[in-house]
């Protein structure tokens, strides 16, 4: 790093940061990429359990000033001493501090292939998604008595309460007509109305419509056979879901759809788990629904709408950095802002790693990072509605959601339905969404399985209260026998969780040259879905482009670049931009 002035300087290297870096970097712009941690991805990392196990249960950082101000707090971990010389050693365990899926059809994986980075990325299709409602109000619910269904559905009835009589009982959600007719979970009844429902979509699932598009790396699809894509984006506007219905009950009684059918659509399928007085139909409900149906039969996988990425999220930011540096930006782990300050041309700042003995004095026009990474200048407010996500995860030697032999060691996804207030007046829904990863995910060895358990809390809502309902759901999958305590505590290898809290739910943007990003994404759907926080990634990069053309006459570049390539007109650069950024705005138009 022989140079003193910088176009920007971003601190921090989670997804956000690092699509923002290769956005700048691609164009010309001379970028410096540092983080105070000694590994990429902030609270998108991944880590090795026996580290992650440290910071669980002590009261340090978890690398260095990595979180100087911490999103998470309530944190927790307990080793089962009974596997401690087992064949699962802690550090063979690599954890996602905010696990994520995607969408096989969005806005991350167009980027990932208009940069030809998938090369340093592998993923896997996950396999299931299930569904599974349990009565919170039944005394038996997590103990071993076997569950009697006290209401049997008859055909054509819409508002049966359905209890499931066994332990373990997800129902897998079918996406075609052959899986539909197939499932042992749904009566005759409901096959006929989910496949009206279906029917509904079907140009949106007919393949035969498609096109070819190049294939990601996936597992499942060694050899990159091309997978036949849905219509274009547009045609969820063709979706026959009939805009007048604009609530829940009216569309179950549109598509005559049984409590149980409502809910796998509803919770699996739009992933909405709002309140009615909250929902947008159009965004969060017609759009989800378009996007995953979408999704579907993408990159070799069949009957999944997504993907997870194997040995963990940090692997995404990893991809952008390199495909940065590629393009001349510069990376400095394990260094820290030390000093900041206001100047005419921009900011001058002060960094150090670990190991200078003296800080370097550099300028920079832009400055881009986490209030939570820049408390040195940050003085606005925190936003007043924080939101919380409590998350455990639970290492285990037995699956949670058991499934074909074949596929036990695949990824899982479920939601589980635990509560619904029986006042009428109130729709409050407290759905758990489960992860479950097994050896195919790179993340644990073959014969364990990392099941997270992820809940959006309620304002009221304490820890001690959502780890009650964590503990009570864990023991009535997990159990298998009349021992409950015994049964259940052998199947744990390790237990660990905290609260995130989401402070900053919007980038801020200044006059002065600084765009301050916003924490990991959280809204009222799935947690584990990554398309929040990437359009909020290309939101920045779009204001970054427009302060450094528009307000800046003099263009630094990368050393790299030749002199005679830098003797270009504004205009010529506003074009070359436009051209460029173009390929990554084309799925939001």
């Amino acid at each position: 790093m022989n140079r003193d002035k910088w176009d920007v300087l971003i601190v921090g290297t989670g997804i956000l940061e690092c699509i923002v870096a290769a956005g700048l970097s691609c164009r010309g712009f001379s970028v410096l990429h540092i983080d105070p941690a000694s590994s990429y991805g902030t609270y998108w990392n991944t880590i090795k359990l026996d580290n992650l196990n440290k910071w669980l249960t002590s009261n340090c950082d978890l690398d260095d000033h990595m979180f100087d101000t911490s999103p998470f707090s309530n944190k927790f971990g307990w080793v089962n001493s009974s596997h401690s010389n087992s064949n699962y050693p802690l550090n063979k365990f690599c954890i996602d501090l905010l696990p994520k899926m995607i969408f096989s059809r969005s806005p991350l994986v167009d980027i990932l292939l208009s940069c030809k980075i998938t090369h340093y990325l592998e993923f896997q299709g996950i396999n299931y998604l299930s569904f599974c409602n349990i009565d919170d109000y039944s005394e038996d619910m997590f103990t071993t008595k076997t569950l009697s269904r006290d209401e049997v559905f008859e055909e054509g009835s819409l508002h049966t309460k359905y209890i499931f009589p066994v332990p373990n009982k997800f129902i897998n959600i079918p996406f075609s007509k052959k899986t539909i007719f197939a499932s042992t979970d749904l009566t005759l009844y409901e096959k006929r109305s989910l496949m009206k429902l279906f029917k509904g979509m079907s140009h949106l699932l007919d393949s035969s419509a498609g096109k070819q598009k190049k294939d990601l790396d996936i597992r499942n699809d060694p050899f990159r056979s091309p997978a036949v894509l849905a219509n274009s984006i547009e045609n969820i506007n063709e979706l026959d879901l009939d805009l007048v219905v604009n609530s829940w009950p009216l569309f179950q009684k549109k598509w005559k759809l049984t409590n149980k059918t409502l809910d796998m659509v509803r919770f699996c399928i739009a992933l909405n788990f709002d309140t009615e007085t909250n929902i947008n139909w159009q965004m969060d409900v017609v759009n989800p629904i378009g996007k995953l149906i979408r999704s579907l039969n993408q990159h070799g996988c069949s009957g999944t709408p997504f993907l997870f990425p194997c040995y963990g999220v940090c692997d995404i930011p990893q991809a952008f950095s390199r495909f940065a540096a590629v393009n001349g930006a510069v990376y400095r782990l394990h260094t820290y802002i030390e000093n900041i300050k206001k100047c005419n041309d921009g900011w001058e700042i002060e960094i150090r790693n670990y190991e200078m003995k003296e800080a370097i004095t550099l300028k920079s026009k832009l400055l881009i990072g986490s209030p939570r990474l820049l408390p040195q200048i940050y003085d606005g407010p925190k936003q007043e509605n924080v939101r919380r996500i409590f998350r455990m995860f639970v290492i285990t030697c037995k699956p949670l959601i058991v499934q074909e032999e074949t596929f036990q060691e695949d990824i899982f996804f479920a939601s589980i339905k635990i509560n619904q207030t029986k006042n009428p007046t109130d729709n409050h829904v407290e759905v758990v969404n489960i992860m479950q990863c097994g050896s195919s995910s790179g993340c644990c060895p073959k014969g364990s399985y990392i099941i997270n358990i992820c809940k959006i809390m309620s304002k009221t809502e304490s820890a001690e209260e959502v780890t009650m309902k964590f503990e009570r759901l864990l023991r009535y999958f997990l159990n298998s026998s009349n021992e409950v305590q015994d049964n259940y505590i052998d199947c744990i290898i390790y237990k660990g969780g905290y609260i995130y809290n989401r402070e900053f739910q919007d980038p801020i943007f200044t006059n002065d040259g600084i765009i301050y990003t916003a924490d990991p994404f959280i809204d009222f759907s799935s947690f584990f879905i990554l398309d929040g926080d990437i359009h909020n990634a290309m939101t920045i990069l779009q204001h970054a482009l427009n302060y450094l053309y528009l307000d800046n006459k003099e263009i630094l570049t990368p050393i790299t670049f030749k002199k005679e390539e830098l003797i270009e007109t504004l205009s010529i650069k506003e074009q070359c931009n436009d051209m460029i950024f173009q390929k990554f705005r084309e799925v939001f138009e």
